[in-house]
């Protein structure tokens, strides 16, 4: 599955951009960072997308042909931040939830439904909570919930908006960790919202910086730079390579 915005502006007065003639293309088996400040409009960015807002000018391409919304696609799944829920669902119907798209209207879910919410909920490590409610569960348990219902729609491009978000360290490594197996596994592509350049480099392919005068589109490894860092964030960072050490990945200090 390809996505593509193509000189995509929005604003939500008519006359300030947030968003200001965004070109990219996200390709099959890809990981994708949004990266910026509050407030320089990464989750506007993602309902743009998604067609929750429809952008001012541009145009959004699914596989080569224009769309207006990609959330009603079979094949596109969203997946919020977590947090708390109030909803009184158990975690296998929420998981069960995700085979919507899939299933005819007026009809029940069938056994290959349930069968594949098993296989997801299992394939996230969350299998054992099937019975226990939503509104019981932590927000890493949550976030764990809401990507198996993504995994169980069989969707082939997955949106998270800060799905590290609210979780503790270790959380967001099982987190992260899951994302990154579940894309390069079952060629899943995904779009992912984060404050973190240390996460996003740990997985992204492609990085997007966002910030109130541009934006800036590519490899992970050729723009998350110090640099970069610098004027999207207005802070100084130092980047090290751990080869030396015999682990094969870099990491993001701030110096101010």
């Amino acid at each position: 599955m390809k996505l593509e915005m193509k000189n995509g502006c929005f604003s939500y007065d008519g006359k300030t951009n947030i968003l200001s003639n965004i070109n990219l293309e996200i390709d099959h088996n890809t990981i994708v960072s949004v990266l910026g400040q509050n407030g320089v409009g990464k989750t506007t960015f993602l309902k743009c997308l998604l067609g929750i807002f429809k952008l001012n000018s541009g145009e959004i391409y699914l596989d080569g042909s224009k769309v207006d919304q990609i959330l009603n696609k079979k094949e596109v799944a969203y997946v919020p931040q977590a947090g708390k829920t109030n909803l009184p669902y158990r975690v296998n119907d929420l998981v069960l939830m995700g085979r919507t798209k899939l299933i005819p209207p007026f009809s029940m879910p069938k056994k290959i439904d349930e069968e594949k919410s098993k296989i997801a909920m299992e394939e996230v490590g969350i299998y054992h909570l099937k019975d226990r409610k939503c509104t019981e569960l932590s927000g890493g348990q949550l976030q764990m919930v809401y990507l198996a219902r993504a995994i169980a729609g069989e969707s082939q491009l997955i949106i998270l908006d800060e799905p590290e978000a609210h979780l503790d360290f270790k959380n967001q490594k099982i987190i992260l960790d899951k994302i990154l197996n579940l894309s390069k596994s079952k060629g899943i592509s995904c779009i992912i919202n984060t404050h973190s350049p240390e996460n996003a480099m740990s997985i992204s392919d492609y990085t997007l910086f966002l910030g109130k005068d541009g934006y800036e589109y590519g490899l992970t490894e050729e723009i998350l730079n110090e640099e970069n860092i610098e004027v999207y964030f207005g802070m100084k960072s130092k980047i090290l390579d751990l080869k030396s050490m015999g682990i094969n990945k870099k990491t993001f200090v701030l110096l101010d």
